[in-house]
């Protein structure tokens, strides 16, 4: 009998032109969902944890189901409910000049502007555009990634988790939904990068041996590749976001800063 779940992003996704939503690109989430369908599994589900693309298959689905397109579906059943005013695919021309600018650092370790030039840039295994969201074809709405919110709005979506799926009257979620979705869904998998496991969307802590690197145990999170991090914590009935935009796969800011936190919450 195969496993119950099918676990996040088996796919063997660099070939075929596969886009990772932070790029210019002139796909669609439906380009996207017929090009990840033709390659093989890296495994067989439920074998293994392997980090990928499934929840931009969520955001097709989602499509399919509803039968509006994702942006519009996310505006409507989420951010205009929660009252998340300034959260978007592609922010309107009168937003776009409060958009923060991306960095990275030098070879000298020094920080530097991501020259805005309506391409790519490729770093290693990652391509990606610090402008995909204000030029170019702004056709791909990803469903795992690339939306643009303030700290604002995004406490605004965790405190309707942290209610157990409510906010001001607005009923979002089921309470037994949110239970799902931050209860550990891969058994004794760990997922990538964290050593963690995973809920529906979002990472779940529950080794106590990993509290300094992750939190209390209970917590759940999920960070952003520009290193933005965001979390609820049921014990200490905390929500904590983190907004940073920086390409840099070694820095550890965000847990050094939530580090400070938790040294202040305790005295």
């Amino acid at each position: 009998m195969p496993p119950s779940f099918i676990e996040s992003g088996a796919f063997v996704y660099q070939k075929a032109g596969i886009v990772d939503g932070f790029e210019h690109t002139s796909w669609t989430l439906a380009d996207q969902s017929r090009a990840l369908a033709s390659l093989p599994l890296e495994h067989q589900p439920g074998a293994a944890f392997t980090y990928g693309l499934n929840t931009d298959l969520l955001g097709y689905l989602v499509e399919q189901v509803s039968g509006v397109p994702l942006d519009r579906f996310f505006q409507e059943r989420i951010f205009t409910p929660l009252g998340m005013k300034d959260t978007s695919f592609f922010p309107p021309e009168d937003k776009v000049s409060r958009l923060v600018a991306l960095y990275r650092h030098t070879s000298s370790g020094a920080l530097e502007r991501v020259p805005e030039t309506g391409t790519n840039v490729v770093e290693g295994f990652f391509s990606y555009a610090p402008d995909f969201q204000t030029t170019g074809a702004k056709t791909y709405r990803s469903g795992g990634a690339g939306l643009v919110s303030t700290a604002s709005d995004y406490s605004r979506f965790l405190q309707m988790m942290a209610n157990g799926g409510e906010l001001g009257g607005v009923h979002l979620l089921k309470r037994e939904t949110v239970e799902q979705m931050t209860r550990n869904q891969i058994g004794a998998l760990r997922a990538d990068f964290f050593g963690t496991g995973f809920g529906l969307g979002f990472g779940v802590q529950e080794d106590p041996t990993l509290v300094k690197e992750q939190g209390p145990v209970g917590n759940y999170f999920w960070p952003g590749i520009f290193k933005s991090h965001a979390w609820v914590d049921p014990e200490h009935k905390l929500a904590g976001i983190i907004m940073i935009n920086l390409w840099d796969m070694a820095s550890n800011t965000p847990n050094d800063i939530r580090t400070r936190i938790y040294s202040a919450v305790e005295e």
